[in-house]
C-alpha cells in the first residue's frame, strides 16, 4: 500500500481520538515526517513503517477506551 494510504490510515483515525481527548499532535508530527520522507525518496512505506504506524495509532486507542 502506498503513501496515500498511510495518509488516509492517520487521518482516519484522528477525528475519535481527538473527541475522545488523546493528544495527537505527536502523532500528526510523526506522520507528516514519515510522509514527507516517502515524498523525498519516492517510495512507499515498508511493512515496518506500516506496523509502527498501526502500533502507534493502537495504542491511542488503547489510551482512549483505558481513559
Amino acid at each position: 500500500m502506498g503513501a496515500l494510504a498511510f495518509a488516509v490510515e492517520l487521518l482516519g483515525s484522528l477525528p475519535g481520538l481527538i473527541a475522545g481527548g488523546i493528544e495527537v499532535v505527536g502523532l500528526i508530527e510523526k506522520g507528516n515526517g514519515k510522509l514527507k520522507t516517502f515524498a523525498d525518496e519516492k517510495r512507499d512505506p515498508t511493512p515496518a513503517e506500516w506496523d509502527e504506524l498501526n502500533a502507534e495509532i493502537a495504542a491511542k486507542r488503547k489510551e482512549l477506551h483505558g481513559a
